[in-house]
């Protein structure tokens, strides 16, 4: 699959509210969200999607949701992994 980041300055405030949004599913302390929009130029795959990525002490974890940042909402977030709930929730070693 090829990938190209997306350059589109409005992204910033959806970036913002997806932050805000995996802050209150997963909780906050010391981990940090990266959060990045790409699009695909393979036929057949959604032409944006939306990475967030978990940096932990511990470890970290990615989502890939097929949908651009502008298209995400709470309701996609509340739906990832129990796993980054666990990591985001657990003290570093």
């Amino acid at each position: 699959m090829t990938l190209r980041l997306a350059t589109n300055r409005g992204d910033a405030a959806a970036a913002g509210r997806i932050k805000d949004w995996a802050v209150a599913r997963f909780g906050s302390g010391d981990e940090a969200w990266i959060v990045t929009e790409a699009r695909c130029v393979e036929p057949g795959r959604p032409p944006r999607q939306t990475t967030l990525v978990l940096l932990h002490p511990a470890a970290s974890l990615s989502f890939r949701i097929a949908k651009p940042m502008l298209e995400i909402s709470a309701a996609d977030i509340g739906d990832l992994g129990e796993a980054a709930a666990l990591l985001a929730a657990e003290g570093c070693c």
